[in-house]
């Protein structure tokens, strides 16, 4: 899938939505000054050298960013650090970073992007409060980037996604990108999606559908931008289900970030629908949430903390397995919740982990 050819289908792509108010009227973004904390600066020299580093604090609201969505496929040792982040500031080079996030690059320099966010690089992991920052920070990175770039098919960061492969055979195989619980809340918080596929790259928005060798390929763009792949017409809390079900069945390495994957997700349902978010919970209806079904369990419980002990057999947060419901409106709650709190890690992430928490219910009880 690397060729010239390639490159200017995305960049007409992105054109084409960015300028065309008709045909792409659901896709206008309005105008808003964020900017994520820290972005990778892409350099095209007059030689046509490639250079990158990392940038922080920008202001202004034309600034414009490309995201990375790909699978990690394990621990990422060229992460951005304390120890090298002020190094990075000067340059990020290029060589020893792998594969899939320094194929982005050209991709994003020939698509006339100057900056791109790639989680591994713009969070610094070894400090608690900046991952808490960034993460509270996700579902403005990725609605207010103009385009999120999908490694679909590289199951790892050191595949790749630009080389050229001789057969059609892995086009009917799972997609990687579909598995990874993280990249769920990318997919479908973004505004606009390049999606780079074994044989084909495909263009996602909320216009349009289209691919460079004119084959749409429907499982590619599964679950892709919340407004298509929730359905509009359910209420927010049949939406939200439908969102958990999807996002439990994909595969989690810590089931510890079981909460933290989706909150990017919560944090958009809380502006949209003006709920209060208690782990995993919406305070509307709580007593009807309770009743989640579980799957088949992927993963065995973890010994960590992950959300109140009150959720310890009531929610979903705290197992390993998918979970759906079977919620019909004449079911009626046997409880009534009282009250029910959490307590956050972070006071400026509600959306994210907490320390403790308690619920309230009144209901009738059966000695056994």
């Amino acid at each position: 899938v690397k060729s010239q050819r390639t490159f200017e289908a995305a960049k007409a792509w992105l054109t084409e939505c960015m300028h065309d108010c008709v045909s792409h009227s659901q896709c206008l973004q309005k105008r808003n000054d964020f900017a994520p904390t820290r972005l990778i600066e892409v350099l095209r020299h007059l030689d046509g050298k490639l250079t990158a580093r990392l940038v922080q604090d920008l202001k202004g609201d034309r600034i414009r960013w490309a995201c990375l969505s790909y699978c990690w496929g394990g621990d990422q040792p060229s992460k951005t650090t304390k120890a090298n982040f002020t190094e990075r500031l000067e340059t990020l080079p290029l060589v020893d970073l792998p594969k899939t996030i320094t194929d982005v690059i050209p991709v994003t320099s020939q698509m006339d992007i100057r900056y791109l966010w790639i989680d591994a690089l713009c969070i610094i992991p070894d400090n608690p409060d900046d991952v808490a920052c960034e993460i509270a920070s996700m579902p403005e990175v990725y609605m207010h980037g103009v385009c999120t770039i999908s490694a679909s098919q590289a199951s790892t960061s050191v595949e790749g996604f630009l080389q050229d492969h001789q057969t059609d055979e892995m086009h009917h195989q799972p997609i990687p990108i579909h598995k990874r619980a993280w990249c769920y809340q990318e997919r479908i918080l973004s505004s606009r999606i390049v999606d780079f596929g074994h044989t084909q790259i495909q263009w996602i928005c909320k216009s349009k559908r289209d691919a460079d060798d004119g084959r749409v390929d429907r499982a590619a763009i599964t679950d892709a931008l919340i407004e298509s792949s929730v359905n509009n017409l359910l209420s927010p809390q049949e939406r939200w289900f439908d969102v958990v079900s999807k996002y439990t069945r994909r595969d989690m390495t810590f089931v510890g970030d079981r909460v933290l994957a989706v909150s990017a997700v919560a944090a958009y349902f809380a502006l949209q629908f003006d709920c209060e978010y208690v782990a995993g919970f919406w305070k509307d209806k709580l007593a009807l949430q309770l009743a989640w079904i579980a799957g088949r369990p992927k993963y065995s419980r973890p010994g960590i903390y992950i959300a109140p002990s009150w959720q310890v057999r009531s929610s979903w947060a705290c197992i390993s397995d998918s979970v759906f419901w079977t919620i019909s409106d004449d079911l009626v709650p046997a409880v009534e919740v009282v009250d029910c709190r959490v307590h956050l890690r972070h006071s400026f992430a509600p959306f994210g982990a907490v320390t403790n928490g308690y619920l309230l219910l009144r209901a009738q009880i059966r000695e056994m």
